[in-house]
């Protein structure tokens, strides 16, 4: 699955203090980003008697946090252009009390309150109608994956272990790149990315680590059907040339000499291949 990435995305609302921002408040127009639906959302608030407005940018599709990177630059300014406020926050939803710079909101008069947003996902949480929304997160560094625990628990052990035996709300994900992670997580989703020559590696590894069992299972299809006549074709142009055979260049792993040893051609193999088969399996012990 590819990241979506969007920069320098502009929403520009303009209104007006006679404005009632009672209850849910108000929302501003549409904005349609990546299929997307983009507010921004005005509300009054009162704390210790006192009343402030708060501004929030809102995604009306992804109400949780789903982004593995957000970043915001708030700026109000008023009827005369003047500059009221300027902020960047590295949250979402991302929004701002209109109290940090008027102690009386009835008094603001007519303002124009701009957001300009970065952002990249991963639509993890949304890849099936029954699993839409997202309650747990994996973190790699500073970056999360806001995901359905339950939708991925169903393949990993160690997920449902962390999520559900632990009790874990986030599951810190180590010595894993996060686009390596993110080829786990496409490829467990319900239109899954095919295994390929470049990913095979990867997928092969972190399925092992996170115990995904039919990820694995399917990596193992993969080798047998794709990668396993091109190991044996280079054999046998070794043998036919007398050179030596790098075996273990080629196979990382015993379930692959345990693929290449119950194949047809094994068979036919000359004693001193099987030998350097032998030895290869000796070091997967």
């Amino acid at each position: 699955m590819v990241p979506i990435v969007r920069n320098g995305n502009k929403i520009t609302w303009k209104f007006e203090n006679t404005l009632d921002f009672s209850g849910n408040g108000k929302y501003s127009s549409q904005y349609l980003m990546d299929g997307l639906r983009w507010y921004i959302n005005a509300k009054e608030k009162t704390i210790s008697g006192l009343k402030y407005l708060e501004v929030s940018l809102i995604n009306w599709d992804r109400k949780s946090n789903q982004f593995a990177e957000f970043s915001s630059k708030f700026r109000i300014i008023d009827e005369n252009d003047k500059e009221l406020y300027n902020s960047t926050f590295s949250s979402f939803p991302a929004s701002v009390k209109l109290s940090d710079f008027t102690s009386d909101v009835s008094k603001l008069g007519r303002f124009t309150f701009e957001c300009e947003f970065n952002y990249k996902f991963y639509n993890f949480a949304k890849s099936s109608d029954n699993f839409n929304y997202s309650d747990g997160i994996f973190k790699i560094g500073k970056v999360e994956f806001h995901v359905n625990k339950g939708y991925f628990s169903a393949f990993s052990k160690i997920f449902f272990e962390k999520f559900y035996k632990n009790n874990e709300k986030t599951i810190d994900i180590c010595d894993v790149e996060d686009e390596d992670f993110v080829q786990l997580l496409s490829a467990i989703v319900p239109d899954p990315v095919k295994i390929n020559s470049e990913n095979y590696s990867i997928l092969y590894d972190l399925s092992e680590k996170f115990e995904i069992d039919s990820l694995t299972k399917k990596c193992q299809k993969y080798f047998k059907h794709n990668q396993c006549a091109e190991i044996i074709g280079k054999i046998k142009n070794a043998e036919q040339n007398q050179e030596p055979i790098f075996l273990l260049d080629d196979v990382k792993r015993a379930k692959e000499l345990k693929i290449l040893m119950e194949s047809e051609d094994y068979k036919n193999f000359k004693e001193s291949t099987k030998a350097t088969f032998a030895s290869a399996a000796f070091k997967f012990l």
